[in-house]
């Protein structure tokens, strides 16, 4: 925990949070925080949350497992308190002289030579009805349990007495070894043990006189047409290092039995990193490289697994919009047409006002590759045309042609708006992003692909094959800034517009609700130019990497330059 609070500050959040320019802001904050939640919660409770929160020296562990004969899991949490186990000591015995005083209802234990104290549990919570809290302290360990067999069997094997630890675990131990050792905080899933508890249960409650009719979903048939079946366990590790902060998702589904979801978003091992139109002033980037024929038949096959019925609803398709469009097909005209190239861009809004649309506006683009742009658009266009009562309006534009979709009915630069270009067919909410992506980069603008940093980081994620994302923070973070500065009751102004809730204040002189007062805790007056505090944001880039033995999701945050 010592490693772990020092490496929390060392990250580029915590030095945006505590620099001069942002204490009036974060000081606000944090003062809200501690007289209205923190303060009340420890005067209820009779503790300050920063003593026991000091007491966290060395690791600290939370899990859930299987108790033989027990139908509740068992959970626990082991902190080790380091050099400091005489104060959790004496810690232990102020919760037992207070549990005495306020008369409630608890246990003393002896435990392998140590002294445990259990309370009941609130009946009123249901899923902890009929358990106790076990409390206690072995050498340096505080340990809180859920059952007395799990309690001793953790104090059992800090003791080196026997039993078979967490690390005896062959799947476990693996992941230890190529990817916690350097971790500074981790995670494990054993999902085939979840999975196995999943279908237990739901075969209990299944009936076994009844007849499932045609085509109803069976929770077995769903499970193994989806792949969880072959998915093993989930593993996800946080690190750091001197180039920055990484975080490392691994889901264990072996190839051999790798089906369902997860064969569907399996990417191809296709080059993924941006291409010579992508400039470097985009706020973010997605491209995913998957063979458009092949996800069709691994999804297809899916449903008609889960139910026969679903092929079905998909062919229906094709009879409502060949009442608008006989020669309309949808395998041939959309699916067969397909490349294996999806990527996503949202571009940088030099311009922004002052309202949420500007924080969430639409300046994002979806490019689907295509073996005939022209006859993927015209099919796009009639299943469209099926919502869509109003019909497109069409522009030329550089020579090629957008078709706008006002879906609103505000007018305007929203709607959907589509358009061929370069092999793709182009789809965004924002008809100017598409005029944007059509002129090319501006003439200072540089190829995202050249960035220097870009590759460098990369490399810590796997490269740029199958799927690869860019996230710039300072294009992204600076039209909010802007936003929440120039219009700084912007949430109170947004309640304002929401339905009356049966708590809703109501302004005795307008009639109209009143929104809660959120400046007592977020002034966004107080919040410093952006330019002043931008050196702690830099790029993040994720990558997902497929072998034989898994897929690995990773992110990277490399140390903004100006923090080296």
């Amino acid at each position: 925990m010592n490693a772990a609070r020092a490496a929390w500050g060392r990250t580029p959040l915590v030095g945006l949070w505590k620099d001069k320019e942002m204490a009036a802001f974060a000081g606000k904050l944090e003062k809200a925080f501690r007289e209205n939640v923190l303060a009340e919660v420890e005067k209820k409770a009779n503790f300050k949350f920063s003593e026991y929160w000091d007491l966290a020296q060395g690791q600290a562990t939370m899990g859930f497992t299987l108790i033989p004969g027990e139908k509740n899991p068992g959970m626990y949490l082991v902190v080790d308190s380091g050099k400091k186990s005489d104060v959790l000591t004496e810690k232990i015995g102020k919760l037992r002289e207070l549990l005495v005083e306020n008369e409630v209802p608890h246990k003393r234990h002896r435990i392998r030579g140590t002294d445990v104290v259990s309370i009941e549990a609130l009946e009123e919570v249901e899923a902890f009805a009929g358990q106790s809290l076990y409390i206690g302290q072995a050498g340096s360990l505080f340990i809180v349990s859920n059952h007395e067999q799990l309690h001793e069997q953790i104090i059992a094997l800090h003791q080196g007495a026997g039993g078979k630890s967490l690390a005896d675990v062959p799947g476990f131990a693996e992941r230890h070894v190529k990817q916690f050792n350097t971790a500074l905080a981790y995670g494990w899933l054993d999902f085939a043990v979840v999975m196995e508890k999943i279908l237990e249960f739901a075969e209990a409650r299944e009936d076994p006189d009844a007849e499932p009719a045609f085509g109803e979903p069976t929770v077995d048939g769903v499970v193994t047409a989806l792949g969880l079946k072959g998915l093993r366990s989930i593993s996800l590790s946080l690190h750091q290092d001197k180039d920055g902060e990484l975080l490392d998702l691994f889901i264990d589904a072996p190839e051999a039995g790798r089906r369902g979801l997860l064969a569907l978003f399996a990417p191809d091992a296709e080059a993924a990193g941006p291409l010579p139109f992508v400039s470097d002033n985009v706020t973010s980037f997605a491209r995913f490289r998957r063979n458009g024929q092949a996800a069709w038949k691994v999804f297809t096959g899916m449903l008609a697994e889960i139910s026969p019925a679903a092929p079905m609803a998909l062919g229906a398709l094709d009879g409502f919009a060949q009442q608008n469009n006989p020669n309309f097909s949808f395998k041939e005209q959309i699916i067969d047409t397909l490349g294996d190239d999806f990527i996503m861009m949202e571009m940088a809004r030099p311009k922004v006002g002052d309202g949420l649309v500007d924080i969430f506006g639409g300046a994002t683009l979806f490019l689907i590759q295509s073996r005939k742009p022209a006859v993927t658009l015209g099919a796009i266009q009639t299943i469209i045309n099926l919502a869509v009562p109003v019909p497109a309006e069409s522009r030329e534009f550089l020579g090629r042609t957008i078709h706008s979709y006002d879906i609103g009915g505000e007018g305007g630069d929203t709607g959907l708006h589509l358009t061929i270009a370069g092999g793709y067919l182009i789809l965004s909410s924002s008809g100017k992003a598409i005029e944007d992506h059509l002129r090319g980069p501006g003439k200072d603008a540089q190829p995202l692909a050249k960035m220097a940093a870009l590759k460098k980081a990369a490399a810590k994620v796997g490269g740029m094959k199958g799927a690869f994302a860019y996230e710039n923070q300072q294009h992204m973070l600076g039209p909010i800034f802007k936003v929440l500065k120039n219009n700084p009751n912007i949430i109170e102004q947004t309640l304002d517009n929401l339905p009356i809730g049966p708590d809703q204040e109501i302004d005795p002189n307008t009639g109209l609700p009143v929104a809660p007062d959120f400046s007592d805790w977020l002034d966004f007056k107080l919040l410093p130019d952006f330019a002043k505090i931008k050196k702690y944001l830099h790029i993040t880039v994720s990558g997902v990497e497929v072998n034989e033995a898994g897929i690995h999701f990773r992110t990277f945050a490399p140390v903004p330059p100006a923090l080296k």
